[in-house]
């Protein structure tokens, strides 16, 4: 599916021959899989296909974000040269803290590749790793502690009933003002109409590669 479609239950009574249905990644979310089943049809993954790319768009997106680089962008493109307006929202990474959610392969990538910037690393996940707390130098918080003191926070969790809607507006509103959120994961963990609102109002800066739908 070139085209990043969802191989919904529609589709697949439509696809007569489909018998294999592959993600170059982690994540099976996008296929009905109670569809697949009943039809037969084997749901594959590949997972580590592109765990360094998203560790690195995590890491760029954190920076774009936090040096108000859009705003710059704009200026350039628009010939606009306004420079406090550009400052005034742009930050240094160096000291932030930096909370991941979900510590697996992509976000210990991550995190390895952000302890260079000396930032304050924390995360929540399911299962403790402990060999990588003293490994990287990276805290285990509880997820409110997480969201609520992270200047940056890097979702890096599976789509799970567990995690659909995770970040909602009552998780968002507890994020510091000007906070960064980056999803570069699954975007049903955050709620779409929340972000929005959150993001409008100047409460804190998204950016990612994801989204739903």
């Amino acid at each position: 599916m070139c085209d990043g479609a969802y191989v919904t239950e529609e589709r697949i009574d439509k696809a007569k021959n489909l018998k294999l249905a592959i993600t170059a990644g982690i994540g099976s979310d996008h296929v009905d899989l109670d569809a697949a089943i009943e039809k037969n049809i084997t749901v594959a993954e590949i997972p580590g296909s592109n765990n360094v790319s998203v560790a690195e768009q995590n890491v760029m997106e954190a920076l774009l974000l936090l040096r108000n680089y859009e705003e710059g962008h704009r200026q350039a493109v628009e010939g606009e040269w306004d420079l406090p307006k550009v400052g005034a929202r742009a930050h240094d990474i160096v000291g932030k803290k930096v909370g991941i959610f979900g510590l697996g392969r992509i976000g210990e990538l991550t995190a390895k590749r952000l302890k260079p910037f000396e930032v304050e690393l924390q995360y929540h996940d399911p299962y403790r790793k402990e060999d990588l707390e003293n490994e990287i130098g990276i805290d285990y918080v509880d997820f409110d502690t997480l969201i609520q003191t992270s200047d940056v926070v890097i979702v890096q969790s599976p789509l799970t009933k567990d995690t659909k809607n995770k970040f909602d507006k009552n998780v968002i509103s507890q994020m510091k003002d000007d906070a960064v959120l980056v999803n570069c994961a699954r975007g049903g963990i955050v709620e779409k109409d929340a972000l929005a609102e959150a993001v409008n109002k100047g409460k804190i800066r998204y950016g990612g590669d994801v989204w739903y739908p």
